[in-house]
């Protein structure tokens, strides 16, 4: 009986997967820039929290350092656990995650409500369309208020450990068994 010879592959990685940010919001990150009439704390315990709320227009921003997509990445995700609570009554709440990438902001997340009440607890877990070489931030940011006495709103926001990966192109290579049986060249 004849015996095909046999091809294996082999799973070689020309890049090595690569975490562009690891937040774990026990304190304001580095470069990591706050705005706005309401504020972003963080807390020891590992969360960042922003809770506003206002009869008038109030707003909180949390930007994020810009980071550079290395060679090699075929795709850059975002990961963050989140606890989300809006509230409004004739006015506004919003929660709202966007990225940058060629220019612009782009959205990536917007909860809101203008006369009811919503909670959840999620993770924000998206793959963004960026591409090797291109810069990216990731922006935070809550708003909440109304028209004056007949309305209002509140936001309460809780991030918790925020991680920013960058993942590789990895390809196959293709060899024989007497490729691999074969001890590599040694060195003297």
């Amino acid at each position: 009986m004849k015996f095909a010879s046999t091809i294996l592959l082999t799973a070689a990685s020309a890049f090595a997967d690569q975490v562009l940010m690891d937040i774990d919001f026990t304190e304001q990150p580095p470069e990591w820039v706050l705005t706005g009439t309401g504020s972003w704390t963080f807390h020891p315990e590992g969360y960042a929290e922003c809770w506003i709320s206002s009869v008038t227009y109030v707003w909180a921003k949390m930007v994020s350092n810009y980071v550079q997509v290395p060679a090699g990445t075929d795709s850059v995700v975002i990961d963050v656990p989140m606890w989300v609570s809006l509230s409004a009554y004739n006015g506004g709440a919003v929660a709202e995650v966007t990225y940058f990438r060629g220019g612009s902001w782009h959205q990536l997340m917007n909860l809101s409500v203008t006369s009811s009440d919503t909670t959840l607890a999620q993770t924000l877990h998206v793959r963004l369309p960026l591409s090797s070489g291109q810069s990216t931030a990731l922006c935070f940011n809550a708003m909440a208020g109304g028209g004056g006495f007949e309305g209002g709103g509140s936001t309460h926001w809780k991030l918790f450990h925020l991680t920013l990966t960058a993942y590789g192109d990895a390809g196959l290579e293709s060899t024989t068994w007497a490729g691999i049986k074969t001890p590599p060249d040694t060195v003297p």
